[in-house]
């Protein structure tokens, strides 16, 4: 019974295949379709091998390794001063902020609201002209 427990507790292995085929999926940055031409696994092969949860918790790890990339590139980009990052960086981590497309469009819709409310302020205070101007007439 005890070699049983023992057994059900180890994690799944993972094949020669499984790991040059991890090795490759690092190299091309977690790209499935790229990963599994150049290893010449197929995609259905790979979709699964994720069924073997420590194949699955390898993939999940290299998935992170390329987030974490990307962020970094990113940061090193705004420490640069790069308005495109900076833009794409409070757009996306910044929206509780007020910074997004939402955001722009909320501003569109307050600058029109501002514009009806100042021509109708206008328009009023051209009729209240034209109605003094009549008084005085006469």
């Amino acid at each position: 019974m005890r070699e049983k427990s023992e057994k059900s507790d180890k994690k799944p292995t993972l094949t020669k295949r499984m790991k040059d085929f991890l090795m490759i999926f690092e190299n091309n940055m977690g790209l499935v379709g790229v990963s599994c031409k150049n290893s010449k696994v197929g995609q259905s092969t790979y979709y699964d091998w994720l069924g073997n949860k420590r194949f699955e918790e390898e993939i999940s790890g290299i998935k992170t390794k390329v987030k974490d990339f990307g962020e970094h590139a990113l940061f090193k980009l705004i420490k640069k001063g790069n308005p495109a990052a900076i833009i794409f960086f409070n757009k996306h981590k910044n929206r509780d902020r007020g910074y997004g497309d939402q955001f722009q469009d909320e501003s569109e819709k307050t600058s029109q609201v501002e514009i009806n409310i100042i021509e109708s302020s206008c328009k009023e205070i051209k009729k209240d002209i034209e109605e003094k101007k009549e008084r005085l007439k006469f």
